[in-house]
Order: structure tokens, then C-alpha cells, then sequence
């Protein structure tokens, strides 16, 4: 026999009496792992599975904040494209649509700009755009501009860019200028 055959022989230790099944008393066979060592056991699988929820919530929740930063920037440049189409529309001529030549232009760019407003609401934008009557609010509304104005007699709104919203965000605040009665000073 080689010295290696003989080393494996004398590595296997034989099982002491004291262990349970072991060669040991019947009796401490059947008693088994003591209690304590199952409550330890099954505190630490219980603390495991909180943890794993624990862990699928944060990632979960880290998961819809990734997809909400990437929609709402995807979001912010379509609405960069909506206001250039806006400010083409506001550029062109008056009479473009009764011209023969230019209508069929016109008309094809409008409904790019209807259907523009169409997709942006079905994926939950809104739009953002005060009356003139309107009450300067803070939280919708950005003051780009203070006019005082003597032919008013309250205050008003003029709106200088929309605003859009997606849900309780905003993602751009509508741009007003506010529109106030100028004050008469007393001579006195």
C-alpha cells in the first residue's frame, strides 16, 4: 500500500459515542438538536426573508425612479419639440391656408401639432396654461416678467410659455408674465 492509501484510512475518525446517532444511547438519537438551536434557526430564516423583502421593495423602488428620470427626460425634450412646432405655427402668415399652393402645408402641420397634443395627454402630460384671470400660483406658475399697466384695475396674468405636469410633477412650470395696476402716487 502507498503512504497516501494509509493516510486516508487513519484521517476517518470514528463518530463519538456522545453524538446523537452516533453510536451513542437510543434515547439521545431521538431527542435531537436541542430547542434552543431550532428557535435560533428559524429567528435567522425569518430575519432573512424580511431582509429579501426588504431588498426587493428598495430595488423595486430604485427600479420606478430610474423609468420615471428616463420618461420625464424623454418627456422634457418632447416638450422642447412641441414649443418649436408652436412657435413655426405662430410664424406662419396669416393667409397661408387660403392660398391653393400653401394649404395643403398648413393644414398637414396643424394636424402634426393636433396629434403632437394628442400623444403627449395620452401619456399623461398636461398641460399647464393660466387664463388671464387666473391667480398667480407659485407652485404652476413661473413670474419671468413684473408690468405695471394703467389700464388695469386688477391684477392679471399673460402667458408667455405653457407649463406641462405629469401626474403631482411638474416638469415645467408655464412661464407668466404678471400684469398689475399702476400705482397713483399722491401729490402730497
Amino acid at each position: 500500500m502507498s503512504p497516501r492509501k494509509k493516510n486516508k484510512k487513519a484521517d476517518v475518525a470514528e463518530p463519538a459515542a456522545d453524538q446523537p446517532g452516533a453510536g451513542g444511547t437510543p434515547e439521545a438519537a431521538a431527542e435531537g438538536p436541542p430547542q434552543e438551536t431550532l428557535e435560533d434557526w428559524r429567528d435567522r430564516a425569518l430575519r432573512a426573508h424580511a431582509e429579501m423583502q426588504n431588498m426587493r421593495k428598495r430595488v423595486d423602488g430604485e427600479v420606478e425612479d430610474r423609468t420615471r428620470s428616463r420618461m420625464e427626460a424623454m418627456f422634457f425634450e418632447l416638450i422642447m419639440l412641441h414649443d418649436h412646432l408652436d412657435l413655426a405655427l405662430a410664424s406662419l402668415p396669416p393667409g397661408l391656408e387660403k392660398d391653393p399652393a400653401t394649404a395643403s402645408f398648413t393644414v398637414g402641420v396643424r394636424a402634426i401639432h393636433a396629434s403632437f397634443d394628442d400623444l403627449l395627454r395620452r401619456f399623461g402630460l398636461e398641460i399647464i396654461q393660466p387664463g388671464a384671470e387666473q391667480e398667480f400660483d407659485p407652485e404652476n406658475h413661473e413670474a419671468v416678467q413684473t408690468v405695471d399697466r394703467e389700464d388695469l384695475d386688477e391684477p392679471r396674468l399673460e402667458l408667455v410659455r405653457r407649463g406641462y405636469r405629469m401626474g403631482r410633477r411638474i416638469l415645467r412650470p408655464a412661464q407668466v408674465r404678471l400684469l398689475r395696476p399702476a400705482e397713483i402716487t399722491d401729490p402730497e
